[in-house]
């Protein structure tokens, strides 16, 4: 939770975004704002290919479809 709320926070400042955490239960990302809803991860391995599961990118993909929002899938490696 502390390195998503920094993430969310240099995200926030390197792109001009106003990302907050989401405050309603069941959700399956860790940031929104007015055009985007943000899976972020933090690893402490670099892998070549990103992988994320399918529940959860289906989930957000649609959700962001349905409210007129863009998907991303963030990925703070260590």
């Amino acid at each position: 939770m502390y390195k998503e709320n920094l993430i969310r926070e240099a995200i926030n400042k390197n792109f001009s975004l106003s990302l907050k955490k989401p405050t309603a239960k069941y959700l399956q990302f860790d940031a929104i704002d007015q055009n985007y809803i943000i899976e972020i991860k933090a690893r402490k391995t670099f892998y070549e290919k990103q992988i994320i599961e399918f529940s959860k990118f289906s989930f957000n993909s649609y959700y962001a479809k349905l409210n007129a929002k863009k998907f991303i899938y963030a990925v703070y490696i260590n």
